[in-house]
């Protein structure tokens, strides 16, 4: 599956005719990129979060991630996918650190709030592609309408030790949203 990303209708249903372009996610400060072609993807991928500005100097910056049932992750990680779990498809959250994905198997997709547009955008992923994510900017899981079987490393600023989730109902009284609203313009 190539990256995709589309406006939501009101109902979250996918708008098609309305794609949303690369630069419009990099202007909300999400970058994505596809590094299907090559030959040594995590090598790849710890070099385009280095320069996505991820140092990757802790022990735990780079971690596995795996959403299959049952999977073996580790501790932290799976207190985090827990609670991302709890809230999917009912709760808008922010990841509390800055940090990357890189999908090695399966495909997901994830809603994103567009704050210039007032709108919500569907990203859909597949494997060997890589995403950003910011701190403090809202998005949602919806694992109840998608297979749980991709796998693949997250990235994290400073450590998965300073990792977490935070609902949006507690977001806009966080620094990590006044921070993310600030690096894209809208405060």
């Amino acid at each position: 599956m190539a990256l995709r990303a589309y406006i939501l209708r009101s109902d979250f249903s996918v708008d098609s005719a309305r794609p949303v372009a690369l630069e419009t996610l990099d202007a909300l400060g999400w970058k994505t990129a596809s590094l299907t072609g090559s030959r040594d993807l995590d090598q790849s991928a710890r070099s385009l979060v280095h320069e996505w500005g991820i140092p990757l100097t802790q022990e735990d910056s780079v971690v596995p991630l795996d959403l299959k049932k049952g999977a073996d992750n580790p501790p932290k990680v799976a207190q985090i996918l827990a609670k991302i779990f709890q809230f999917s498809g009912a709760v808008t959250f922010a990841t509390t650190v800055d940090g990357a994905i890189l999908l090695k198997t399966g495909n997901t997709h994830f809603d994103l709030e567009d704050v210039v547009s007032k709108n919500w955008i569907r990203m859909e992923l597949g494997p060997g592609q890589i995403f950003y994510i910011p701190a403090g900017a809202k998005l949602r899981f919806t694992f109840s309408d998608q297979a749980t079987n991709m796998a693949g490393l997250a990235f994290i600023k400073g450590g998965l030790a300073n990792a977490g989730v935070v609902e949006e109902k507690v977001l806009d009284n966080l620094t990590i949203r006044g921070a993310y609203l600030h690096s894209v313009g809208k405060i």
